[in-house]
């Protein structure tokens, strides 16, 4: 392993966590450290690289993705439907991608105003990250389609002034701005 001076121990190769993205160390120098984000490579300087986080072997080659369903939509039904369709989306993921990942639903992760936020993980090799999610989010899409799953939608509030009409009371109508 290489050592980081008066930081702490990492070495190339590592997944860690910094400054809120997920990279792998390409390489440690005696001032910076070069980080790989999917296709982004950056240097930083060793004495800004205080706040890592290395992270588990099995994160490295993880890919999340959230689904938000609508609140009306009944949590056992979408579970069952899921549970039916997860393996046919894992054999499309690998004809796709030529690798052989693990698909995992990974149950409610958040309920928002509007839904219900599911959550999906993928285990691929690095290279297939950004591919591998818009595959998935492809195929849950399709599910949904196929399965008359209804998703949550934005909602928006416009305040716009608007014209009023008021009952004189004698059959006449006052307009009021």
């Amino acid at each position: 392993r290489s050592i980081m001076a008066f930081e702490g121990v990492a070495a190339v190769g590592d997944f860690v966590s910094f400054n809120g993205k997920y990279a792998t160390i390409q390489s440690i120098g005696i001032r910076t450290t070069r980080l790989q984000w999917y296709s982004e490579i950056t240097l930083v300087r060793n004495n800004e690289f205080k706040n890592y986080v290395n992270m588990p072997a099995e994160d490295k080659d993880r890919v999340t993705v959230d689904l938000c369903i609508d609140l009306r939509e009944p949590l056992t039904r979408i579970e069952s439907i899921i549970e039916k369709e997860l393996p046919g989306i894992r054999d499309t993921l690998c004809k796709e991608t030529g690798d052989n990942m693990k698909l995992k639903y990974r149950g409610v992760r958040d309920i928002e105003p509007n839904g219900k936020k599911l959550g999906f993980a993928i285990y691929c090799k690095g290279m297939y990250y950004g591919w591998s999610k818009r595959l998935l989010n492809k195929e849950l899409l399709l599910m949904c389609e196929r399965n008359g799953i209804q998703l949550a939608m934005p909602q928006i509030v416009i305040n716009e002034p608007a014209d009023i009409q008021k009952d004189s009371g004698n059959g006449d109508t006052i307009q009021v701005k």
